[in-house]
């Protein structure tokens, strides 16, 4: 029997082992067109499995509703208020994650060849997690040259009003490594078992690694993570009863800790964050106020969001720091609709299944969908392609079925 061609397997490794160096390559080098790295290699996949014959489309509702998304953001073009340089950036921005997961949602994968990706991305949480603990120790690792210009890497990442110093290893800053950590503990809890049982003790370097980026919605969505397997934990050992009582007492002293912390001038920029903290309601009361200007079809991709910062137009910075804000903003009621439902089923889908890859995508999905009421998670490239990586290997269990039966 003739082995099938891995050409397509390979670019994705490449893909999981670029991403994170891609924000140091840009600002080392000073050529933002090394990020373009990301969408050749995005279209080399999708392009080889076409080539190749590995390509099988997936006939699943959430593969519908992911095209469905994609086309009414091209769409937005006809209404766009950015410029077309700016609605390009923004499609780039926004889609090029979903697009990722539509081309492995119809890639028909072996298990050798699921294993190899997991592999890549283990090496990828290696070398993140080596560079933030350089940082960490104080060992100095370059971050910018002297070709580096406008956008490079900085270390001056402190909490406001504080000495407390956020790592950001070598990704795009603190919230970017807290991402790329939060999705990485989801994995470690599942898809890494399926290379070996041992890799989930590389939690204990998670932890407090998130707690040094000092970002408050990573460590909330790691939290979550930890208190959904504590709970299957003490679920399985001692009965469901006792599980939630456990959990319960949980939240309610974490709660109070929190409220020590908040109350504690010390301590206090911890929580607050000050000006992130009060610049979030104001925008939360920009949204209300002119809903009426984008609440159907939206302002159209690039102007608003993460992708707005630092515009090519030249227009306004409307970024919510809340996944769902922006993409209502970015895309409309129709939008915020469609994406919603994705991840819904997704939820729903993960819930009947139980393997490894089955457990990262609904860990996953619980630590990112909560995080999202936080800070729009796109901000982390890496983290949010490895979220996407995660949730598309589980719809290779469909395409195994489709086989089966035709």
């Amino acid at each position: 029997m003739k082995r099938p061609n891995s050409l397509p397997v390979y670019f994705v490794c490449a893909l999981v082992l670029f991403l994170p160096f891609s924000s140091w390559l840009v600002s080392y080098f000073g050529n933002t067109n090394l990020s373009l790295g990301r969408d050749v290699l995005i279209f080399l996949i999708l392009f080889s499995s076409l080539i190749t014959k590995r390509f099988q489309f997936n006939k699943t509702a959430t593969v519908y509703l992911a095209l469905a998304f994609i086309i009414w953001a091209v769409a937005t073009f006809f209404w766009r208020e950015a410029s077309v340089e700016q609605w390009l950036r923004g499609m780039r921005f926004d889609l090029g994650p979903i697009v990722f997961f539509l081309s492995l949602a119809n890639l028909r994968l072996k298990k050798g060849e699921l294993r190899s990706i997991i592999v890549s991305v283990i090496l990828s949480f290696i070398v993140i997690s080596i560079f933030a603990i350089l940082e960490i120790l104080n060992v100095p690792v370059p971050l910018t040259s002297s070709h580096s210009g406008s956008g490079s890497l900085t270390r001056l990442f402190y909490i406001e009003g504080d000495n407390w110093r956020r790592i950001q290893a070598i990704l795009a800053g603190p919230n970017a490594l807290g991402l790329f950590l939060l999705v990485s503990a989801a994995y470690i809890a599942g898809a890494f078992r399926a290379v070996n049982k041992n890799l989930k003790y590389l939690m204990i370097i998670v932890v407090p690694l998130v707690v040094f980026t000092y970002s408050r919605s990573a460590l909330l969505g790691l939290l979550l993570v930890l208190f959904i397997l504590f709970y299957r934990f003490i679920d399985r050992k001692f009965g469901r009863l006792n599980a939630v009582f456990v959990i319960v007492l949980l939240f309610v002293a974490l709660g109070f800790f929190v409220q020590y912390l908040r109350i504690t001038p010390k301590y206090e920029d911890l929580i607050t964050h000050k000006a992130s903290s009060s610049l979030r309601v104001e925008q939360y009361e920009r949204i209300w106020e002119t809903r009426a200007d984008f609440e159907i079809k939206g302002r159209g991709a690039g102007a608003a969001g993460p992708s707005s910062q630092n515009r090519i137009d030249g227009g306004p910075n409307v970024w919510t720091e809340n996944v769902y804000l922006d993409i209502f903003e970015t895309y409309g009621i129709v939008g915020l609709v469609l994406y919603l439902a994705i991840l819904i089923l997704l939820v729903v889908n993960n819930w009947r299944i139980r393997n490894d890859y089955n457990r990262t995508a609904l860990l996953a999905l619980a630590g990112f969908s909560f995080t999202g009421i936080f800070i729009n998670y796109y901000t982390g490239q890496v983290g949010i392609y490895l979220f996407w990586l995660a949730l598309a290997l589980t719809l290779q269990d469909n395409l195994s079925n489709e086989k089966n039966t035709n």
